[in-house]
């Protein structure tokens, strides 16, 4: 069985996206048993906060991108890769400073163990990991060690498995309950003890892996005996240019090799290169035209310092001012500039520098606030401190650039010139009848090592049915208690009766046909309107829109219960399904908030917009108390950074928040 992560604590600091309140600067969000629920409007970053909390468990790295968007996840790796720069700068490129010293910290518990996690934002790196008392952990290659083992995982690859099928529910999650293919993968990792787990998918990647290799030697085998047929002329007995022929292909094709990768970081780099470049440049501009708009601010109060028949006076200062000279004696004067432009900032005389309060009624008094000079001021600080930062950041990844760039030319050349000594070699070549009869020696043992391939394949098959069917047989045990959870679930979604039915998949694993393998599954079988009994729904087609959402809910919950025991676990989602009839929406709200029960130790996390209809009040009633609103609702809008749309319209979003509070029974 499995321990599933029970989240406690989220803490954000110093994020530009979530300045917080006066009270309480920054996130801090105390995950309570039950329901916690984040509302906000269109880009006030509720995605990004549920972003954050994956990436707090999964740092900056993630199953391959290949086996994220594989057709089937069963058989796919699952060795993690890291992030690439743009996907750690995730984070850093919604904030102005880049995130420089934006922090989170994520407290939870994993089978009764208190784990508390700092990761820096700007680029996701590890700060720190402990767990109870032990001694803190400060390497991300020690972190990845020690979660699967908390959690009863085989390995980090299942821990991000585990984190993105059944934790977080998010929105290109795959349909469990109609994707055979990973719940073979899920069941494995749930029911199984790290080692058969661990011994089940090492197993089948070999089989996978030689499956590969003997299809693409077999090819190699069929052009081979076309080539035998074709040629008459075989290469001479120069053992020492046929050495160095060899010696010198190896070598070109580990610079092929590198010369991809190095290809794949430079084109990667130079992007970032010209996205920081036009981010510096509009920053720059913004410094410009913020610098110029407080001149003019303060060249308009100079103005105002003067009566009408004092133009001479006032001309002689707004050149000190505006351009560091003196009209009278013809000299530059920065020092006099500044003591200017100081005083008409700060409301003083600017003759005598005596305090102006901005209600005295002298005739020198100015029109414009103190405020106003300020608030430029401190915007202008800001917009110099980005362009400070990205100038930075531009020279860091150009040093980057280059470096890859140089190693790149430097690969390209010696690519070149060992091209031109094989060809060299293979022209001094003799031609004669021993490369006939070395193509048939390499035939030769190249199907006798065919035969041993097919012997292994067949022989590893062999053992692997015989783990897999153990593995179904200990899956089988817990199968009635997951259909009864899932039915307890489906039915308070549903009207209709849905139910699962033990139904393992028949696969053959590769492509060689060496014999199927009967993979564990589960199929869904359901009543409708237009059937008089259950009947099979082998796809998400077979039912609407909102069934399927909340049939998949409703398995994911029952998987969390069954597996981890009742110990509790964790279920995130973002942007619940909002176009559904009166009936099904309290029914659907009721099924929610009964897995995230207070008096259980689930925690149900929903983020959504304030969406019309009646499913967020239905989660209110079932879910918040008057008496536990404030840790139970997060609401973004006091905590966020306001979107334009939000300062324009705020009172109409406040209006809509009240309502849907209202209509959960939580009133003021």
């Amino acid at each position: 069985m499995i321990n599933f992560p029970v989240f406690e604590q989220l803490e954000v600091n110093d994020y530009g996206l979530y300045p917080g309140t006066s009270e309480q600067p920054g996130i801090n969000i105390h995950f309570q048993p039950g329901l916690t629920l984040i509302l906000g409007a269109n880009g006030l970053g509720k995605t990004t906060l549920i972003t954050i909390l994956y990436r707090m468990l999964a740092g900056a790295y993630d199953l391959p991108r290949a086996t994220l968007e594989a057709a089937e996840l069963g058989g796919a790796s699952l060795d993690v890769k890291p992030l690439n720069a743009w996907d750690k700068a995730l984070f850093a490129s919604r904030v102005q400073d880049l995130a420089a010293h934006a922090t989170a910290t994520l407290r939870l518990t994993i089978a009764q163990k208190t784990l508390t996690i700092r990761r820096n934002l700007k680029d996701l790196s590890l700060i720190s990991f402990q767990y109870d008392k032990e001694k803190p952990v400060y390497d991300e290659a020690e972190y990845q060690k020690l979660l699967p083992k908390l959690s009863g995982v085989s390995s980090f690859g299942d821990w991000l498995l585990l984190l993105r099928h059944m934790v977080f529910y998010f929105e290109d999650r795959r349909e469990l309950v109609w994707d055979a293919s990973a719940q073979r993968h899920i069941y494995r990792m749930m029911f199984l003890s790290p080692e058969e787990a661990e011994n089940w998918y090492s197993r089948e990647r070999r089989i996978l892996s030689l499956d590969s290799q003997y299809r693409n030697d077999t090819a190699s085998l069929n052009r081979l005996k076309k080539r035998i047929l074709a040629e008459d002329k075989a290469l001479g007995d120069e053992a020492s240019l046929r050495a160095e022929l060899t010696s010198l292909t190896s070598l070109q094709e580990e610079d092929e090799t590198r010369h991809t990768a190095l290809s794949t970081d430079a084109d990667a780099l130079d992007a970032k290169r010209h996205e920081l470049r036009r981010n510096l440049l509009a920053a720059e501009l913004d410094v410009d035209r913020r610098a110029r708009a407080l001149e003019s601010e303060k060249l308009a109060l100079l103005r105002s310092y003067f009566p009408s028949d004092k133009q001479t006076a006032q001309h002689l200062y707004s050149l000190v001012i505006a351009q560091n000279h003196c009209a009278v004696c013809g000299h530059e004067a920065p020092a006099a500039a500044a003591e200017l432009s100081e005083r008409v900032a700060h409301l003083r005389c600017i003759v005598c520098g005596t305090d102006l309060a901005p209600d005295s009624s002298s005739g020198n008094v100015v029109s414009l606030s103190k405020e106003k000079v300020q608030s430029l001021y401190e915007k202008l600080d800001a917009d110099r401190l980005r362009v400070t930062v990205l100038k930075s950041e531009l020279e860091n990844v150009s040093k980057k650039y280059d470096a890859v760039a140089t190693r790149l030319i430097e690969t390209r050349a010696d690519i070149a010139e060992r091209a031109k000594q094989i060809s060299r070699i293979e022209n001094a070549l003799p031609q004669g009848n021993e490369k006939q009869a070395k193509a048939k020696s390499d035939l030769s043992s190249l199907s006798e090592a065919l035969a041993g391939d097919k012997a292994e394949l067949t022989k590893l098959a062999d053992s692997f049915r015989d783990i897999v069917d153990k593995a179904n047989t200990r899956i089988l045990q817990h199968s009635d208690a997951i259909k009864r959870s899932f039915a307890s679930y489906a039915g308070g979604f549903l009207a209709e009766d849905a139910q699962l039915k033990w139904s393992p998949i028949s696969t053959t694993l590769g492509q060689t046909g060496i014999g199927k393998v009967s993979f564990p599954a589960f199929n869904l079988e359901m009543s409708g309107s237009n059937f008089t009994e259950r009947t099979p729904r082998t796809g998400p087609q077979a039912v609407s829109e909102s069934q399927r959402e909340f049939i998949d809910l409703a398995f994911r919950m029952a998987l969390i219960q069954v597996a981890g025991e009742g110990t509790g676990g964790s279920l995130v989602i973002d942007a619940p399904e909002s176009s559904l009839d009166a009936f099904f929406v309290k029914r659907a709200a009721s099924v929610l908030c009964r897995f995230g029960k207070p008096d259980t130790n689930n925690r149900l996390v929903v983020a959504s917009n304030l969406i019309d209809g009646q499913l967020l009040p239905e989660m209110i009633k079932g879910g918040i108390t008057p008496e536990d609103k404030k840790q139970r609702l997060v609401n973004l809008m006091s905590i966020a950074i306001p979107t334009a749309a939000l300062r324009d319209n705020r009172s109409e979003y406040e209006e809509e928040l009240q309502k849907i509070l209202s209509s959960g029974g939580l009133h003021g």
